[in-house]
């Protein structure tokens, strides 16, 4: 039917179940393809809500760093919904569990001055050498 938006939303669905169900890698392969077609169509508030996803995903093989930097530049970023807002206030809750404060809030500031388009094309780049370049 060609709703590209609505593939690359089902995706980032996928994607984050793919989490819940402790399939983390799988998880990153569908979430790059998500971010992928959300940077090509332009669509900024589902590229968020593919990187809460990769937040996400990031806290689970405890790269907690990586976590909080995303969570600090998708929380603050003006095209944040408020449905992805809520997930990725649930993301934060658990990072707080893991991280002492002081190194949430200075990796957050750091994740708060980011931009976007070289996030993506970075994680891009971090997947696919995670991944060993597959899939």
């Amino acid at each position: 039917i060609d709703h590209r938006a609505g593939a690359a939303s089902t995706l980032i669905n996928l994607g984050q179940l793919n989490v819940l169900l402790g399939e983390y890698q799988l998880a990153l392969k569908i979430l790059r393809d998500a971010l992928t077609e959300t940077v090509a169509l332009g669509v900024v508030p589902l590229t968020l809500d593919a990187l809460v996803g990769v937040a996400q995903q990031q806290v689970e093989v405890k790269q907690y760093e990586t976590a909080a930097q995303l969570l600090g530049l998708i929380l603050n970023h003006s095209a944040l919904e408020s449905d992805v807002r809520q997930v990725a206030e649930t993301v934060l809750g658990r990072l707080r569990k893991e991280m002492p404060p002081e190194d949430l809030e200075a990796a957050m500031e750091r994740g708060k001055i980011l931009e976007l388009d070289q996030v993506v094309a970075d994680l891009e780049v971090m997947i696919a050498e995670m991944l060993g370049n597959s899939g």
